[in-house]
């Protein structure tokens, strides 16, 4: 699993198209307009379906950055 694979997938559920506002590693996805209990699930799918790691909501509370959410996700699939 690569960082910026990670990125992409998470920018496309956050549905960023414009190439000036991306996603970075240390972006605050919480903290983005776009950011919803909807938006969480959708997230939690999406990460179980490519990466096989169920995530729950606390998991997404400890987390802050998309660099903690790939951390944790990755830590994830090795044990």
């Amino acid at each position: 699993m690569e960082l910026k694979a990670f990125i992409q997938l998470l920018e496309n559920e956050f549905q960023v198209e414009d190439e000036h506002c991306t996603l970075q590693e240390d972006t605050q996805y919480r903290s983005l307009g776009v950011w919803s209990s909807m938006l969480a699930l959708i997230v939690i799918v999406q990460i179980t379906d490519t990466y096989d790691v169920v995530l729950d909501e606390e998991d997404i509370k400890r987390t802050t950055t998309v660099r903690d959410l790939y951390e944790l996700v990755k830590q994830k699939q090795q044990a």
